[in-house]
């Protein structure tokens, strides 16, 4: 799954002024656009005076989508080869989700769905983060997203400069031996 797969993208084609047309375009240049995923189109003047097809489509959730919908999309399949946990904590009213996540695709489909929810949820006046560590085609990929303030701070450090202590420190104590464990204990591993 791509980012683009979470909500749908949008897209113009140049040159025509019928869906029809546009989606034969996109088969000629082996950009095939399946017509059920088509949930809005229009025919539009480009900057040039040129016309256009701009084609909305769907994605997995729908472009309204709540943080509870996110939430939702996260926990009702399942990671195939992977766990999360969602771990509640009454003190502050937070909730932790912690987990291993298999391969890339699996990083893909998470990513965005988690900080699309913290970023709302930090507009609303929530506050936390989202760290994911993983392996893909051999590198590790890192990506820690902080929200506060209605505040998104995302950052991708190189793996390389992780310290142990400051893997504890963004995993609230957990380390990695403890997370394998917890994976391998799941059934997933």
């Amino acid at each position: 799954m791509g980012d683009d797969d979470l909500l749908g993208g949008e897209l113009s084609v140049a040159g025509q002024t019928h869906l029809e047309g546009a989606l034969a375009y996109l088969d000629e240049i082996d950009f095939s656009l399946d017509e059920e995923l088509v949930v809005d189109w229009c025919s539009v003047s480009e900057a040039a005076g040129e016309p256009a097809v701009r084609i909305s489509t769907a994605g997995v959730l729908p472009r309204g989508a709540t943080v509870g919908d996110l939430l939702a999309h996260l926990t009702s399949s399942g990671v195939a080869g992977g766990v999360v946990e969602y771990l509640p904590h009454d003190e502050d009213r937070a909730l932790v989700m912690h987990g291993f996540l298999p391969d890339y695709d699996a990083y893909r489909e998470y990513r965005l769905p988690m900080i699309y929810a913290g970023s709302a949820a930090s507009g609303s006046g929530g506050r936390g983060s989202v760290s994911f560590i993983g392996a893909a085609d051999g590198e590790y990929v890192v990506t820690f997203a902080d929200f506060s303030g209605g505040v998104a701070r995302i950052s991708e450090p190189d793996p390389q400069d992780l310290t142990e202590q400051d893997l504890s420190r963004r995993f609230r104590g957990a380390d990695r031996e403890t997370l394998s464990d917890r994976w391998r204990s799941s059934g997933a591993g």
